[in-house]
């Protein structure tokens, strides 16, 4: 069967398709720096979040409060402006991007099982691990609503309604 070809624009594209654990396929020296686009799904995060000391039994979380319960939950960048690229060495996708990337994340807005709270909680850890790998977050202000400490579910739903669907982060070139 004959394809028809695809747009000019294409011509310098190339797709690698990886196969295997990805944190020890990304830890190898051909891949340092060469990616240029990333697509992490829900399911992904986790090796990322591992990575970079943000699972519930870790002890070097920067991000967790000791003996404080926070009022609003705030960006990275305005909570921890110095946490920023703090742990970029450890995590092996931000090892694979090369300057000038993009890595989108899939949130959790369409899993209709969940609390609103919990899919706001689940995009503040994942622009948490992108903060801590050094990557900006694109369109912060509609990506990440504050998350209040008392807030009821339908205004948590509310704000994640009117969020972005994905986070997008740009690596610094």
């Amino acid at each position: 069967m004959e394809w028809p070809p695809l747009s000019s624009a294409y011509d310098d594209v190339e797709v690698v398709l990886l196969g295997g654990n990805l944190s020890e396929v990304l830890k190898k020296p051909k891949y340092s720096k060469m990616f240029h686009r990333a697509f992490v799904g829900t399911m992904g995060c986790l090796q990322h979040f591992e990575d970079l000391g943000l699972t519930t039994g870790s002890t070097n979380d920067p991000f967790r409060e000791k003996d404080e319960i926070k009022r609003i939950i705030r960006p990275p960048r305005l909570e921890k402006p110095e946490e920023l690229g703090s742990r970029q060495e450890s995590s092996t996708i931000a090892g694979a991007m090369a300057p000038g990337a993009m890595v989108t994340f899939e949130t959790m807005k369409y899993q209709a099982h969940f609390e609103g709270k919990q899919r706001l909680s689940f995009r503040h850890r994942v622009a948490q691990a992108g903060h801590l790998a050094g990557w900006r977050l694109i369109d912060e202000r509609r990506a990440l609503p504050n998350i209040e400490f008392d807030m009821k579910d339908k205004r948590a739903r509310l704000l994640e309604k009117d969020a972005t669907d994905f986070l997008r982060f740009a690596v610094p070139s």
